[in-house]
């Protein structure tokens, strides 16, 4: 019963969560019930070889369960080379974090606004390390003042909501999954979300969607080839997107997806209770206890609704 629960649960987690994905996305799904969507289904994958181990009674070898099967061994094989991977990717991730915090503070770099560093070089760039955030003297100079400003918004929501903490997360899982496609996809579909809430943050900071869009556009016009380009779309979808700029989507789709969400969540740890036995109760409970509270550690800085920031009305300066 417990492996064949397994099996099922690969098999919803492969197909599912990108069907709904692309289902919701269409019809207007608020970006924090798809993060909730992506994060359920990253650690659900995580959690599948884990049960397998517990199933196939690694641990009760040489209790009522006999010695290790050759499937157990396998098992735990995949969970050790997965944490590995995902353990040194995180690791990877934030080594390039401090090292580029520590470059900004040799360089004494410039603030643009509220403490968004101005790296001095001309590619366009924006982007978050950790808690700091960062963008190039180009993408300043491209921009007018008010792009400008809603740039350093969207930088400064995704480093004062921890975004970057939970993208690196899970790109760590995906990779530490050998990049199957359905962690590859969820980890996607959280950073599209990600950025889908910074921008809201940014037009109701600045009080006009359409400052944020003309950045978007700004930035996206600069592209050499918007055919070879795969941010280019991305871009036009955000853009999009902010049209429709309000706190929740539509009420229907929302409280479907997070119903099937929440089904998702609850199914994953029915599964890992399914595999426990009486020779790995304790480890049971400790993967249980460890999926919920990490669950619970990435997603509640992220889906923690808070009052939008004052509009600000001063001008960054270059």
């Amino acid at each position: 019963m417990g492996v064949g629960a397994i099996f099922v649960l690969a098999g919803v987690l492969a197909f599912l969560p990108a069907i709904v994905d692309r289902w919701a996305l269409r019809r207007g799904a608020s970006p924090e019930t798809l993060i909730a969507l992506a994060t359920v289904t990253l650690f659900g994958l995580a959690a599948v070889p884990v049960a397998f181990t517990i199933c196939t009674g690694f641990l009760a070898a040489g209790g009522d369960h006999g010695p290790p099967s050759a499937a157990a061994v396998a098992g735990l094989l995949i969970v050790a080379l997965v944490a590995g991977r995902t353990l040194a990717r995180a690791i990877a991730i934030r080594r390039r974090w401090r090292e580029l915090s520590r470059v900004a503070r040799a360089l004494e770099l410039p603030d643009a606004h509220d403490g968004v560093k101005v790296l001095p070089v001309g590619d366009l760039l924006a982007f978050v390390a950790g808690s700091e955030a960062f963008i190039s003297r180009g993408l300043i100079d491209h921009l007018d003042p008010a792009q400008r400003q809603a740039v350093i918004a969207h930088e400064r929501e995704h480093a004062s909501r921890g975004h970057a903490r939970l993208l690196g997360a899970a790109r760590a899982l995906a990779h530490g999954a050998f990049g199957i496609a359905p962690a590859s996809r969820a980890a996607a579909a959280l950073d599209r979300e990600l950025d889908a809430l910074a921008d809201r943050a940014a037009a109701q900071s600045l009080g006009d969607p359409s400052v944020v869009q003309a950045a978007l556009r700004s930035v996206a016009a600069a592209t050499a080839d918007p055919a070879a380009d795969p941010q280019h779309a991305a871009m036009l979808q955000r853009i999009e997107r902010l049209a429709r700029c309000n706190a929740s989507g539509p009420p229907l789709i929302d409280g479907a997806v997070r119903l099937l969400t929440l089904a998702i969540g609850a199914f994953v740890l029915a599964v890992v209770c399914l595999s426990i036995h009486t020779g790995t109760v304790l480890l049971g409970a400790i993967a249980c206890g460890l999926l919920i509270a990490s669950l619970l550690a990435f997603t509640k800085p992220v889906l923690t609704r808070r009052p939008p920031p004052p509009r600000s009305q001063e001008t960054p300066h270059a």
